[in-house]
């Protein structure tokens, strides 16, 4: 899981099995009175070389989230060890629980979005 706040990435501990939403009441960023930053903190994460970012509970995207990831998808990149044929996708669709649910914008592979060597 990672989370870009105030123009910095976090990235949460390896193999957590909660959500973002607790992992960002534990450092103090919402409260269960005060979750509004869930709305436009940027967040995401990584499954099977395949990497997903939205915004607010019901995963979306906007042209800002756009904006917020792609300034920092090299720092990102780096941070969570993507590989160049990562597939980067935008937002989700609520689906049936348990089960995955399919993205609402397809960006392509990570070599095609980054000047990097890798």
């Amino acid at each position: 899981m990672f989370g870009i706040k105030d123009d910095r990435i976090y990235v949460a501990p390896k193999r957590v099995t909660y959500t973002h939403a607790v992992w960002f009441e534990k450092l103090g960023w919402i409260t269960p009175k005060n979750d509004s930053l869930m709305k436009t903190l940027v967040r995401g994460f990584v499954f099977d070389s395949e990497l997903y970012f939205y915004v607010d509970y019901d995963f979306k995207i906007t042209s800002e989230s756009e904006k917020i990831f792609f300034s920092h998808i090299e720092d990102l990149a780096e941070k969570l060890a993507l590989t160049n044929d990562c597939k980067i996708f935008g937002g989700m669709i609520k689906g049936t629980p348990g089960e995955k649910f399919k993205p609402v914008k397809d960006y392509g592979e990570l070599k095609n979005l980054i000047n990097r060597k890798k």
